[in-house]
């Protein structure tokens, strides 16, 4: 859940009860939630006033890793992003892990501040904006790597999941889909805006520069824009595992997925991502004459 969300939950006839819940993705809170909803269901007697004293319980618990592995978590998830997802090289990578440190400390900053935290959607893509480009721009690369920096700085932000989710329940007839569908694609909107200002805002001193400025002596030749990938098919399925792995372990611990659920989903969205990798880069046989 992003942002201060309050749910209301209720047992059978018992009285309502209002969970407020801060700022981040809890989703070992929602798995403990799950299991207490499921028990309470299938009891004959359900103790309701314990059933609720659970809920708080399980609401005021912490993340299972602390706010270090977390921090930790976060600028591994974007570093390991560029090669993994879009395909950048070591300069994307380089890139990432600087631009993120502002990134973090925005989000941090409206986790603890009320008054940033309706703000969180639009500070993020600006200084992500800025920072990406700004350093494109000192590591002397070209403007495609600030977009596969920018795309990584952000992709954990991206409301995804909540496009996926609504466009299934509208499918299934469920009217709330339709508001998580609008709710994520106005969402975008809004943080594609966010981020043209913050490239604009980037672009002010950058094109102050010179044209052709030296180069570098200290910093390699700039990286085309199709990264590092290995050409043959089976070396690159065997890169791109790898580089998924980090991936992955700091996906889940910003999730809050506990250790002992890591393996069996973390398995499972390797193999599908392997797949969707095979798929887009092995010449398949076309029906057809």
């Amino acid at each position: 859940l992003l942002g201060m969300r309050s749910l209301q939950s209720s047992f059978g006839g018992g009285p309502v009860h209002v969970l407020s819940s801060r700022q981040g993705k809890v989703l070992h809170r929602l798995s403990d939630l799950h299991c207490l909803t499921l028990a309470v269901a299938v009891a004959v007697e359900p103790a309701t006033l314990m059933a609720l004293q659970a809920v708080d319980a399980i609401n005021r618990r912490r993340s299972p890793f602390g706010w270090a592995i977390e921090a930790l978590a976060y600028h591994g998830f974007a570093c390991a992003a560029a090669p993994a997802i879009f395909g950048g090289g070591l300069g994307d990578f380089a890139v990432v892990a600087l631009a993120s440190v502002p990134v973090r400390l925005t989000l941090a900053a409206c986790g603890a501040l009320p008054q940033l935290s309706a703000l969180s959607d639009l500070l993020l893509p600006i200084v992500a904006g800025v920072a990406a480009p700004s350093l494109c721009a000192l590591f002397e690369l070209d403007a495609c790597h600030a977009a596969t920096a920018t795309l990584s700085l952000l992709l954990f932000e991206l409301p995804g999941s909540e496009l996926l989710f609504g466009a299934t329940e509208l499918k299934r007839g469920n009217l709330v889909g339709a508001t998580r569908l609008v709710h994520a694609v106005v969402l975008t909107m809004f943080m594609a805006v966010a981020l043209a200002l913050g490239w604009c805002l980037a672009a002010l001193p950058i094109s102050r520069l010179a044209p052709s400025p030296p180069p570098n002596p200290w910093l390699p030749a700039a990286a085309p824009c199709s990264g590092g990938a290995t050409a043959e098919l089976w070396p690159a399925l065997l890169q791109n595992g790898l580089q998924l792995v980090p991936l992955e372990v700091s996906f889940f611990v910003l999730l809050g997925v506990s250790v002992r659920e890591m393996p069996s989903a973390a398995g499972l969205l390797l193999l599908t991502m392997l797949l969707q990798f095979f798929l887009s880069h092995s010449a398949l046989p076309l029906p057809g004459p």
